[in-house]
């Protein structure tokens, strides 16, 4: 089997999901991978010596590509890598070597995966619910300074629990993502999270390859409008009462994941939390700040239906990003 080689000149500096100005060449170079995998059956060498920036969700959902394609075509050279130098590129070497993006990266299998959380490192992958958020909860609180509350301290499981639970119950569940689940070993999430100590903050992200919370809502509402925009619809699905299963007996899908969050308005063990979800084109952003809501959907880049290119800016599946800064003015636990 060929190799194509991604030359570094060929590799954005910058990765990066989140801001539109660098969302459309990310997503780009993370589709080229795609086809030279899967389209054209050559194996790959990805050049990252020239790597700057790689943000969070950005590296998340490249080690939710990569792994994907090891799990799926069953060869664990399909993807090799030249890595940034510490001397020549510190920037780049922190955000690939250092927060262990690498480490994730060589996982070839389902059994390197479980490693990674035997290993406590910041990326991580999983099928398994109950199992991960309790590793995850004590990966979390293991690193804190202080340590949380009774109200924080179930806020966290909550938070960190239902977006696992909703890849387990609505992210694989169409047609064109029941075979997902063959090869990745069930309804399989990546995910990182790490505490950041400068900000007394928490921060967890979760990332599937399933068929999105736009298509899976629309799935099962089919007097949708065809004038509605894809946030119209990604707000809506966010909305109380407008859940993809609620009356069902399987949660209430979107509703689910926000419903934490919600909870906590008001609470005085709260000082600042968001959660952003990225789902097709679009975002969905719920933060509480002193108490106060603020909702934000948009699209994160814009489609000229006419340019078939820009169908690069799709993000398939969904990433959801948590952010949790507890208030320290009661009594904590251990």
């Amino acid at each position: 089997m060929s190799t194509f080689q991604f030359l570094v000149s060929s590799v954005p500096t910058t990765l990066c999901i989140s801001n539109p100005s660098h969302r459309f060449e990310t997503l780009s170079f993370f589709r080229e991978i795609e086809t030279k995998l899967y389209a054209e059956n050559v194996r790959i060498h990805i050049d990252l010596s020239g790597v700057k920036q790689f943000t969070a969700e950005a590296s998340l959902f490249f080690f939710a590509t990569i792994s994907n394609a090891k799990l799926r075509l069953n060869d664990p050279k399909v993807v090799q890598f030249t890595w940034p130098q510490k001397v020549n590129n510190p920037q780049g070497h922190k955000a690939i070597i250092a927060t262990g993006l690498a480490a994730a990266l060589l996982a070839n299998s389902v059994s390197d995966l479980d490693q990674l959380t035997i290993d406590e490192r910041f990326f991580q992958s999983s099928v398994d619910p109950e199992k991960q958020l309790i590793s995850t909860r004590a990966f979390l609180l293991k690193n804190m300074d202080k340590p949380l509350n009774e109200n924080q301290f179930g806020l966290l499981t909550a938070a960190i629990g239902e977006a696992m639970i909703n890849v387990k119950h609505h992210a694989y569940e169409l047609d064109q993502s029941l075979e997902l689940k063959s090869y990745l070993g069930g309804s399989r999430w990546w995910q990182c999270s790490w505490y950041h100590p400068d900000w007394d903050a928490l921060f967890f992200i979760i990332c599937d390859l399933g068929c999105g919370v736009i298509d899976s809502y629309k799935s099962s509402h089919s007097d949708i409008s065809t004038h509605k925009t894809e946030p119209d619809i990604l707000r809506e699905a966010f909305s109380e009462g407008f859940s993809r299963f609620i009356d069902q007996g399987r949660g209430n899908g979107s509703e689910d994941i926000k419903r934490p969050i919600t909870e906590g308005q008001g609470m005085n063990d709260v000082k600042y939390e968001k959660l952003r979800v990225f789902s097709g084109y679009s975002q969905y952003e719920y933060t509480i700040q002193n108490g106060k809501p603020i909702i934000k959907c948009n699209t994160v880049s814009s489609i000229i239906s006419n340019d078939l290119s820009k169908a690069s800016s799709l993000l398939p599946g969904t990433i959801i990003e948590w952010c949790l800064i507890p208030e320290r003015t009661k009594l904590t636990i251990e």
